[in-house]
């Protein structure tokens, strides 16, 4: 009986890592191209630091590639594709190592412990793309594990093991620098199979674990110490760069270098993009745990998934105003530095790294029941990456957790710039490579291209004799003039709202050229239109073109969805967005109008659409 129990669970082990194969097959064709390409800038400069922005979470940090990466990449394939190189050679590293620590860990084949380790490393690549603070902040993560499981107190290479232990723990503060006062005590955490040290309670062994943890976070430590703060310009007050997310006053560190006067890091896409897939990671990571069943010696990698995808969870999940007094935003403004990163990405992708392991220590166990269903949450893990939303039906290029859009400026940055030696192209490579880019990922590369003509805006009232005015409440050929430079009176629909429906026309008697047109609020700053549509036509009649059938006719000049404010320039020349109550509408290519229909086109349930007085920028 006992020989048919065994035959039938070698069968079933067979068939499993045959659909387990099959679903990596999947993953790879559902990827459905040659190669993700990097999400950061990096300059890739050998060993020194130097700034880096995030394409997609807007991230502005300081960064130095590891050395031995460095060289390898160049030796591999030049100076054309050296992020893809430095990615892939990271994520060969991540393969070996966590192939290792499955096998040290849970035991079983070898090829059973490649097999799922390339599940991790394909699941890496497929959610984040050739992102090097990903995949360098985990590349020497799960050697530093298995190091930890070889190591007993008794042994007498003892000595030898620490100082391999060192040289890894070395190894991952060069790769994944600030990071690294993370996820070296991660790995301390996260191990389930610490008994060789515990076992031992004598004076010499705890001195020998004291010299580990030594060991273990003193190069993190000393990067820490010895990263520099990157280079912010001197952004104005009342200034941004990242769209606003309604948590009032600008959130600053609690320890460490001084916050810069703007938020940098988009936290509107960060909640976006990891809300649904750190929701199902915690439902499938208790779902698992509550079938399989934990016991606290033997899973502490369950455990410390667990907790890792809670801390996702809380994030990304509640309000940012919620969010910003949970554990990683504490975290983020109590270590040095770490303020200048989105902890999310890096947090989930640790939680799946102890998830996987945990999955393997159950699947190689003896248990019959416990292996389909770590088999099967397998499976599930392989549907979770495939069914993330930014996945579903896309060819992407950065990864399926990056913004698929985010990569153009840069792009067009180099395809202007292909040799980039010019003063100009040197003075807007310094703005994309920094936290402006993410004003420039919504606008395009224009507010840098025309900094010398925008930087020299005159915006004038328009001659009020010469103009008339239809708004949608019906009022027709309804003049302004009352209302220059009188400041507490204005034009409004009086709803006490905006609904998305609102519109002013006008007319002037004569074609005007237009660079751009203020809405001019004067003392009521609230009342700037949420969103706004800006359409013209070159030669028009009032009788005839500004009534709302004819609207649609016009030419459109310029649509944002949701007004951020402004474009304004640094002094060194970074763009920012000014305050949002400064409704200044630059076109992005100069026009001839004799009609105008401006159009409020999102919702605010709380303040009007008005304006004092309309000025055009003649240029």
């Amino acid at each position: 009986m006992g020989k048919h129990i065994n035959d039938a669970l070698r069968n079933t082990r067979y068939y499993c890592e045959l659909i387990l194969a099959l679903a990596v097959v999947a993953l790879a064709m559902a990827h459905r191209h040659a190669w993700p390409v990097a999400s950061m800038t990096s300059a890739l400069q050998r060993e020194n630091w130097h700034s880096v922005i995030h394409f997609s979470e807007n991230s502005y940090f300081s960064w130095r590639l590891n050395t031995l990466v460095f060289e390898a990449a160049q030796a591999l394939c030049g100076e054309g594709c050296l992020d893809a190189g430095v990615a892939i050679i990271q994520l060969a590293i991540l393969f070996f190592g966590y192939s290792w620590l499955l096998v040290v860990a849970a035991g079983g084949s070898v090829l059973s412990a490649a097999l799922t380790s390339a599940l991790f490393c394909y699941g890496v690549s497929f959610l984040w793309g050739a992102d090097l603070l990903i995949t360098g902040s985990l590349a020497w993560m799960p050697w530093l594990m298995a190091l930890l499981l070889k190591v007993k107190t008794k042994d007498c290479r003892i000595i030898t093991r620490m100082f391999l232990i060192f040289c890894v723990a070395y190894m991952l503060a060069g790769s994944a620098n600030q990071l690294a006062i993370l996820l070296a005590p991660a790995a301390l955490i996260g191990i389930g199979e610490w008994h060789p040290l515990k076992q031992e309670q004598d004076a010499p062994a705890r001195g020998r674990m004291a010299a580990l943890f030594i060991l273990i976070l003193l190069p993190a430590a000393l990067t820490l110490w010895q990263a520099p703060r990157p280079d912010f310009p001197p952004y104005p007050g009342l200034s941004h760069v990242v769209p606003h997310t309604g948590v009032p006053g600008m959130v600053r560190p609690l320890i460490g270098p001084a916050a810069p006067s703007v938020a940098i890091i988009d936290r509107n896409f960060v909640r976006h993009n990891y809300a649904f897939i750190s929701l199902w990671a915690l439902i499938l990571s208790f779902a698992l745990a509550y079938i399989i069943g934990l016991k606290r010696s033997k899973h502490r990698s369950a455990v410390t998934a667990l907790t890792l995808f809670v801390l996702v969870a809380l994030d990304t999940l509640p309000s940012e105003s919620t969010s910003q007094i949970m554990p990683l935003a504490v975290l983020a403004r109590t270590i040095p530095h770490l303020f200048y990163f989105s902890l999310t990405g890096l947090t989930l992708a640790v939680g799946f790294l102890f998830l996987i392991l945990w999955l393997h220590q159950v699947r190689s166990s003896s248990e019959y029941k416990k292996q389909k269903i770590a088999y099967l949450g397998l499976l599930v893990v392989v549907a979770l990456f495939l069914l993330t939303p930014h996945a579903l039906g896309r060819k992407f290029a950065a990864g399926a957790l990056q913004d698929p859009e985010s990569l153009k400026v840069w792009h067009e940055f180099l395809d202007k710039f292909p040799d980039r030696h010019s003063d100009q192209a040197k003075r807007i490579e310094k703005s994309v490579i920094s936290p402006s880019y993410a004003m420039l990922r919504n606008e395009g590369l224009w507010p840098v291209l025309a900094y010398e003509e925008l930087k020299d805006t005159s915006f004038k009232p328009v001659s009020e004799a010469h103009t008339l005015y239809v708004d949608s409440s019906g009022n027709k050929a309804r003049k302004l003039l009352n209302l220059t430079g009188k400041h507490a009176r204005r034009w409004s629909l009086k709803k006490g709202r905006q609904e998305g429906d609102e519109w002013l026309a006008v007319y002037f008697k004569k074609p005007q050229p237009l660079r751009g047109v203020e809405l001019y609020l004067g003392d009521f700053k609230h009342d700037f239109p949420r969103g706004v549509r800006l359409s013209f036509k070159a030669e028009c009649h009032p009788e005839e073109d500004l009534k709302p059938e004819a609207f649609k006719g016009y030419t459109l000049a310029l649509e944002i969805p949701k007004w951020q404010g402004a474009p304004g320039f640094t002094p060194q020349g970074h763009p920012y967005y000014s305050a949002q109550s400064n409704v200044k509408l630059f076109l992005r290519k100069p026009l001839r109008a004799q009609c105008l229909h401006i159009q409020q086109i999102a919702k605010e349930p709380n303040f009007d659409w008005s304006l004092v007085e309309l000025r055009l920028w003649h240029k």
